[in-house]
């Protein structure tokens, strides 16, 4: 993600670069893009919404930096759940087109169990 300010005449104009990839660009354009155009819209800035759920099976996150993941939410009922996609890497279209949410991890190496809460971006 790239992110810099170009004077144009008395203006200041935003310039967003999002990544190659079609699952890192969405990622990038929701986190960052979306929210600036709802500031500059006049509708304050307002990030997506997200749930916390319960993980439904165990997953092993190698870690190194913070990702958002595919994932199914399924919120039938009173409690929520969520399962993390199995996908092939930001290329991975097919995959992004089944999920309808993002699962937020942190930067550390975890080993994430059933039951575990995690904070679903909706998309």
């Amino acid at each position: 993600l790239w992110f810099g300010i170009k004077n144009v005449g008395e203006r200041n104009v935003l310039v967003f670069g999002l990544p190659g990839n079609p699952v890192s660009s969405l990622v990038c354009f929701e986190l960052f893009v979306r929210p600036a155009i709802a500031a500059l819209a006049g509708r304050g800035f307002a990030q997506r919404s997200s749930v916390r759920a319960n993980l439904n099976h165990a997953y092993d996150y190698a870690g190194g930096r913070a990702a958002c993941l595919p994932a199914r939410l399924d919120d039938r009922g009173s409690e929520k759940s969520v399962g993390i996609l199995p996908w092939q890497g930001s290329a991975d279209l097919a995959t992004l087109a089944q999920a309808n949410g993002l699962v937020r991890l942190p930067t550390e190496k975890r080993r994430f169990k059933p039951g575990d809460m995690l904070d679903v971006l909706l998309i």
